[in-house]
């Protein structure tokens, strides 16, 4: 099947019902009269409305209500195509952009399904932003970026007859962490600076990561069976295999000491930075 085969098939598949294209085109000619008739004149209504069928093929009810509630404002009577536009509400680049920046800072942000994959698209180069002048330019380039990544796929979607619609997040993707955000799990460099007691949360966090839990949550589970500042007071025989292997050791960094007071290691690490960069 060629390529315009499967477009005509896509076509029928979706198009308008015969009720909902009368439906339409009386509400055009009730507002617009003469207007309507005039333009509609070379037609039957047959015609015209296997026309409105297949042009308004694929739209919603909630579309097409949207159409025409904004078409009440409309001066002149508008061509089916420019009607399909009134039904067709799809947000700008800009506008996207700003819902992406504010949804991976908090995942309830609704977006939009052609908003999170030009996100996906760009999401390698969003990083920390604090005091970071570097990762300020780079969130500016992802801005462009995205921008035209997502400009392109709304222009896919209205060929293909699409729709906008609102993205519904899988199970598996709520706990997920967009890299704008600080893993809480700290890298292999700072793993490496922990004592045994400290690691021990961390790869109990990691566990509970893998069976679904988000990183928050696991790292506080973690702590509380494992303990957070009297770890060698615990009866938990899985970190007491981890504390006899060798004699507990001096907290001899500033990122150590503040974890082993209670700090969070992403707060810690930060905090070391920050005084680092004063000096």
């Amino acid at each position: 099947m060629s390529e315009l085969q499967i477009y005509q098939a896509s076509i029928e598949r979706n198009m308008l019902e015969p009720a909902q294209a009368d439906l339409v085109l009386t509400m055009m000619q009730q507002q617009y009269g003469a207007e309507f008739n005039h333009k509609h004149e070379k037609n039957t209504k047959a015609q015209l409305r296997a026309t409105a069928s297949r042009i308004l093929a694929g739209l919603s009810e909630a579309n097409i209500v949207l159409g025409l509630q904004r078409m009440r404002h409309e001066q002149r009577c508008p061509s089916l195509s420019a009607f399909r536009e009134l039904c067709e509400y799809w947000k700008g680049p800009n506008e996207a952009w700003a819902d992406a920046i504010t949804y991976t800072k908090n995942k309830k942000h609704p977006i939009t399904e052609l908003t999170k994959q030009a996100l996906d698209r760009v999401k390698d180069m969003l990083i920390d932003t604090d005091d970071n002048r570097d990762a300020v330019r780079m969130q500016q380039s992802a801005g462009f970026a995205f921008r035209e990544i997502y400009e392109g796929l709304v222009e896919q979607a209205k060929l293909a007859n699409d729709i906008e619609r609102p993205y519904v997040p899988q199970k598996t993707e709520a706990s997920g962490h967009i890299a704008i955000e600080l893993q809480i799990i700290p890298e292999k460099s700072v793993y490496e600076k922990l004592t045994d007691e400290q690691r021990a949360i961390v790869d109990m966090q990691k566990r509970l990561v893998a069976q679904g839990m988000d990183h928050r949550t696991a790292l506080n589970k973690a702590r509380k069976e494992l303990g957070n500042q009297k770890l060698n007071k615990l009866d938990n025989p899985e970190l007491q295999a981890k504390v006899k292997k060798q004699p507990k050791q001096k907290f001899d960094t500033p990122f150590q000491k503040l974890v082993a007071q209670g700090m969070n290691v992403k707060d810690a690490f930060k905090q070391c930075k920050l005084e680092g960069a004063n000096k």
